[in-house]
């Protein structure tokens, strides 16, 4: 039976942790919406498919959400920044919650703040705090901007010689995204490596 739950597995990080987990032999139980587009990125590095459980489920679908969760000790939800972002954590969390999910790690953002410059640290900032509400066990994961998506960029910087922001002025410690993978496995395969937070 799957211990570990990957909720979104799309990112460049969840697909990561995926890959890593089941490299270690301790495959996860994936949570996606699309079994297609999980299959195409839930690969290990010969390409070959991961050998996961997956439940497909949109979020908004409490019983589907429900049966990923049956069984699970610790969850890992790392969804990428979009619009519906804070609705969608915020009921994965209430659902969490409801089934007595025992830990949960999230996947958040440096300095997140309700007055954050950005809207995606106000975002952070808000699933943040009803993830303290809801009395989840938890344990955040807290990026600075990833180094990898500098070049994404790259055109542009070459062209004007400077990184866009949204921030006038000012330095920005770029983090490995292969870092926060190894974190979040570190804390999913052994939860007391992480300061946990009880409400």
């Amino acid at each position: 039976m799957q211990r570990i739950l990957i909720a979104a597995t799309g990112g460049r990080v969840a697909r990561r942790v995926a890959a890593a987990l089941c490299a270690r032999g301790e495959p996860p139980r994936a949570l996606v919406r699309d079994a297609a587009k999980a299959r195409a990125v839930l690969v290990d590095d010969r390409g070959a498919p991961l050998p996961l459980e997956m439940v497909v489920s949109d979020f908004a679908d409490r019983d589907g959400v429900r049966r990923a969760l049956e069984g699970i000790e610790i969850g890992f939800l790392a969804l990428g920044s979009s619009l519906q972002q804070v609705e969608i954590e915020q009921g994965f969390i209430d659902i969490a919650a409801e089934a007595g999910l025992p830990h949960l790690v999230e996947q958040s953002a440096a300095d997140a703040r309700s007055d954050g410059v950005a809207s995606v640290l106000r975002w952070h900032a808000a699933i943040e705090s009803h993830l303290a509400a809801s009395g989840v066990r938890h344990t955040l994961l807290c990026p600075t901007t990833f180094a990898d998506v500098l070049m994404l960029a790259a055109g542009s910087i070459r062209e004007h010689g400077r990184w866009p922001g949204s921030a006038p002025h000012g330095r920005n410690a770029l983090i490995d995204a292969a870092d926060v993978v190894d974190a979040a496995v570190a804390v999913l395969t052994d939860p007391r490596s992480a300061v946990s937070v009880t409400s």
